[in-house]
């Protein structure tokens, strides 16, 4: 009967263990970030609607002074579907893919960040905002190790 107690004492213990390891895939930021960087990685047209463009920011560029500066909600439009296009073509013709990306985790919980292994040992971080009380990707950043 110890023998018994002891083993689904050890059970709970490597339950609760194995939880707390697999919330980090749960965590709605990393879920987030992962159909958001999909969705761009892409072209998906649904990419649009998961970036905050009045603030983003893209490897260094400030995408959303670019964003800001256009006079009106066509050239905006426009400006959206070209930069969706343009970086999932740049980001394709180097061969990778989304699905590549490895050990999604927060890599910092107070500003929301999100990072990503690449297969070439660069990082990819995604800092999500909540500009309007939804998730959106405000900056891409990749790092080289």
């Amino acid at each position: 009967m110890k023998l018994l107690k002891f083993s689904f004492a050890l059970l709970l213990a490597a339950l609760f263990t194995l939880q707390g390891c697999s919330s980090t895939a749960n965590d709605p930021d990393i879920q987030f970030a992962q159909t958001a960087f999909a969705a761009l990685a892409t072209g998906n047209p649904s990419a649009e609607g998961m970036l905050d463009w009045s603030s983003l920011k893209a490897v260094g560029t400030d995408v959303g002074i670019q964003y800001n500066s256009m006079p009106n909600d066509t050239e905006k439009a426009a400006f959206r579907q070209s930069a969706v296009a343009s970086f999932a073509s740049s980001f394709q013709s180097t061969g990778a893919s989304a699905d590549s990306l490895t050990n999604w985790r927060v890599q910092d919980a107070t500003n929301h960040v999100v990072a990503a292994d690449a297969p070439s040992g660069a990082t990819l971080s995604l800092t999500i905002s909540r500009p309007d009380g939804t998730q959106k990707i405000s900056d891409i950043e990749i790092s080289k190790q």
